[in-house]
């Protein structure tokens, strides 16, 4: 055989066994699904089997779908909860507090006693009324603070003192060298009596009026609570303090002076004296 034909002998052979092996493959059980398979990854369309409509399994694409009951849970996309907390529990609130809602009241009035003379006082106003020598200048649950009239100061330069209950100040001032003798009694709250009891308490005498009549001067006191009425200059009178005598009556001034013991007082009408 020449070297030509034994060339084409040989790929004759080669080819037929060649063909062979492709109908073989072809023909097998697994011959559809790879050449279906073969299709698909190709970018074919899947091979319908004739007559039934429905598309040839392909291999290899089950395993592609996941069955998603067979998938691990993302734990980070659940809320962790506290197993012991209560469902639906109200939220805690503040507990207010308390405020007191009757402060303390301050004095209204106060009893005070300037050297023996007994008088019932209000924050701003000048005592003794006969011949004023303090004002009120303040009155607190601490004390009674009297203060200089006339710019006049104490022996020690200062201008006020304060006197706490039941205390007695002795002062004496700079300008005159005139001692005083300040006391108070009691301080007087709203709604409380003004006065009570006390070693230099229990009377009262208040000038009522000064009347003129034919140019003679005459005055009407009340004393504890009984009145007596135009009394003269001289006049002695009894009363539950004891007698009093009327020493002047001095109608332009509307003040009486009068003796009661061996104490002189000097009263102006409408002023309320107490021992």
């Amino acid at each position: 055989m020449s070297g030509m034909k034994r060339v084409l002998f040989i790929v004759v052979v080669v080819a037929v066994l060649a063909g062979g092996l492709t109908l073989a493959v072809v023909g097998g059980p697994q011959s559809q699904s790879a050449t279906s398979l073969g299709s698909f990854g190709g970018g074919g369309t899947p091979q319908v089997a004739a007559g039934t409509g429905t598309p040839t399994p392909i291999a290899g694409l089950n395993a592609l779908v996941v069955d998603p009951a067979k998938q691990e849970p993302v734990l980070d996309k659940f809320t962790s909860k506290d197993p012991f907390a209560p469902l639906n529990s109200p939220s805690p609130t503040a507990t207010p507090t308390a405020t007191p809602t009757n402060p303390v009241s301050a004095p209204v009035s106060a009893s005070v006693s300037i050297s023996g003379s007994k008088y019932t006082v209000k924050e701003g106003d000048e005592t003794p009324t006969s011949d004023p020598a303090f004002a009120i200048a303040d009155i607190t649950s601490a004390g009674v603070t009297f203060e200089l009239l006339n710019g006049m100061q104490f022996d020690d330069g200062s201008t006020s003192v304060e006197v706490a209950v039941g205390q007695v100040a002795v002062v004496t001032t700079a300008d005159t060298g005139e001692t005083f003798s300040l006391g108070v009694n009691q301080l007087n709250y709203a709604g409380e009596p003004t006065s009570s009891p006390s070693p230099w308490q229990g009377h009262s005498i208040k000038l009522l009026s000064i009347n003129t009549q034919d140019g003679t001067d005459s005055a009407t006191f009340k004393v504890d609570g009984t009145t007596f009425a135009d009394e003269l200059e001289g006049d002695v009178f009894a009363t539950d303090w004891g007698q009093i005598k009327v020493l002047a009556i001095d109608a332009a001034a509307q003040t009486v002076t009068i003796l009661h013991g061996d104490e002189t007082y000097v009263l102006h009408v409408g002023q309320t004296l107490e021992k």
